[in-house]
């Protein structure tokens, strides 16, 4: 090695490298990226779903503080027309010292909320238990509520005041009582509360005591909860008595009194965005690792081809087989035929699969097909490969070059393929120009039906194993069978029976007197080219004998 070549050897080696450590570092950023977004993305969902339940739950936290605030509303306003019914039923000189004793003696001994009583004449104030009569002022007060009862709510009486608060006076007839509208233990902090009147007349604040926030219409319903962009409100309105109490909390106060709560579900979202992440990527990876290993088992031929004996149910003799692809990766993991060829699909290399499957059939059953005409394979086809423009070129350059004629390769479409319905009309008509049979497979679970059979004008049809299964049963879908037997027989298709398993099965087909194929266990499993030829090519005679019409009934 010259010195000029030791030099591109080394750029060419430091060159490898670079990109191998772009590769690396582009992998590491790109795992980082997802792993990152899911977990933000978590994150923020559990943060929204934290928030969701702890707003629910403040609102009902909320509900029950108005709940107990009314309770305390109730007790008071009964209290008050127990005491008022006692003040009307006095027999003592009104306003005098024995009556104004006798109140006194109620107040203290009788009541828990009441914190005065009296007498008023018409609005004024004539005489209190608890205020001496030369502090009583001499003006009249106007009422703010008229009961249904006849009774008055005053909430402006100067005098009688509770600390900061003006007391709530109720009147009947000429006795009142005042009581304290807060409640006597305080309640969790954050939270607030009105008092209001459901039968306030019109144009006039509902507002009867507690804290003074607005209170509109819509809050004055019986047990309604309302949020706002700001505030949680919870109203409870008495079933006795006028009054209703509006509960109310800031939202922001909310939060943070549950902001535990909302971490722990942040947390949650978090953990859960991380491991749909890590699923995510294994997917990918696993995926993209499939999808690699299949592409290099196409080029290295190391997919296989199994083979289902076709059986003619007159004869009971081998007349064909189908061709079934099989892998197995890298770590010899046996991989289902599902998955690789939704993957192949999806990826867009389907073609690749159809095209070896059928160069790998052409050259296992050259020599049989130039033995016997008759005999024929059937090779599934995709719904991306009707679409493809080479697909009859492949088809018949791998016969041409075995010296075999299109008789003996079937081509197998399924149901699905058939949605796209000229698309599939068009590759039909061309294969079956060039003198290819076509049969739609696994028929009667999917799209097609009787117009559909008329347009693509095929040549046969597979019945699905699962109305196989039915034979013999209850089940509703057997009924279904002879239909598509009849439809088949009407159109002159040939009718491929699959799934056989049992003798039963196997004698209704042959019960219904038609030139039918069958397909299933009974006649034997899918094999190697070797094991078909060992099994069923050598030898002509009839599969099996015990396979009687009277074996099963025909319905």
């Amino acid at each position: 090695m010259t010195q000029s070549d030791l030099h591109v050897s080394q750029a060419n080696l430091q060159s490898a490298k670079r990109l191998m450590t772009r590769r690396v570092l582009f992998r590491v950023a790109t795992r980082t990226a997802i792993l990152l977004g899911a977990t933000a993305l978590g994150m923020v969902t559990g943060s929204l779903l934290g928030v969701r339940v702890a707003l629910n739950f403040m609102q009902h936290s909320l509900r029950s503080y108005a709940v107990d605030r009314l309770g305390e509303v109730d007790d008071y306003s009964a209290e008050a027309l127990r005491v008022l019914a006692k003040m009307n039923a006095s027999s003592l000189p009104r306003c005098s010292e024995a009556e104004l004793g006798s109140f006194r003696r109620l107040l203290m001994n009788d009541t828990h909320y009441l914190k005065d009583i009296g007498r008023m004449s018409g609005g004024r104030l004539e005489c209190s238990a608890m205020i001496d009569r030369s502090s009583l002022p001499e003006y009249e007060f106007q009422p703010a509520f008229d009961g249904s009862d006849n009774s008055k709510i005053y909430i402006n009486v100067e005098p009688l005041r509770v600390g900061p608060w003006t007391a709530i006076v109720m009147r009947i007839q000429d006795s009142y009582v005042a009581f304290d509208p807060y409640p006597r233990k305080a309640g969790p902090p954050g939270r607030v509360f009105t008092i209001t009147m459901r039968t306030a007349p019109a144009g006039r604040s509902p507002y009867l005591g507690g804290d003074r926030f607005p209170v509109t219409k819509d809050l004055l319903k019986e047990n309604v909860d309302r949020r706002d962009a700001n505030n949680l409100y919870s109203t409870q309105c008495s079933d006795h008595y006028p009054p209703c109490v509006t509960a109310s909390m800031n939202i922001h106060t909310a939060i943070l009194e549950q902001s535990r709560q909302v971490r722990v579900w942040v947390i949650i979202g978090g953990l859960s965005g991380l491991c749909l992440g890590l699923v995510y990527m294994l997917l990918i990876k696993q995926e993209k690792g499939i999808e690699r290993q299949l592409r290099r088992a196409i080029r290295q031929n190391r997919l296989r081809v199994v083979y289902q004996p076709l059986v003619d149910l007159v004869s009971m003799k081998v007349v064909g087989a189908e061709a079934l692809v099989r892998w197995t990766d890298e770590d010899g993991l046996v991989i289902s035929p599902q998955v690789f060829i939704q993957i192949a699909e999806q990826r867009g290399f389907v073609n690749l699969i159809t095209a070896w499957v059928v160069r790998q059939v052409i050259a296992d059953f050259g020599p049989c097909f130039h033995r016997n005409k008759d005999f024929f394979i059937n090779v599934n086809v995709a719904a991306s490969d009707l679409s493809d423009t080479a697909l009859l070129p492949m088809l018949e350059a791998s016969l041409r070059a075995a010296g075999a004629s299109p008789r003996n390769l079937v081509i197998e479409i399924t149901e699905g393929a058939t949605v796209r319905h000229r698309v599939a009309m068009e590759a039909v008509a061309q294969l079956r120009g060039r003198g290819y049979r076509v049969f739609i497979d696994d028929f009667g679970t999917g799209y097609s039906s009787l117009a559909y059979l008329k347009d693509l004008t095929v040549d046969g049809i597979k019945i699905d194993k699962a109305f196989t299964q039915t034979i013999g049963t209850d089940s509703v879908t057997v009924g279904i069978l002879p239909q598509i037997l009849a439809m088949g027989e009407v159109l002159k298709l040939t009718v491929v029976a699959e799934g056989i398993e049992t003798q039963a099965q196997c004698a209704y087909y042959r019960a219904r007197g038609l030139p039918l194929l069958a397909q299933g266990w009974l006649f034997g499993h899918a094999v190697t080219l070797e094991e078909f030829h060992d099994r069923w090519l050598v030898s002509e005679k009839p599969l099996i004998n015990t396979c009687s019409v009277g074996e099963t009934t025909v319905r």
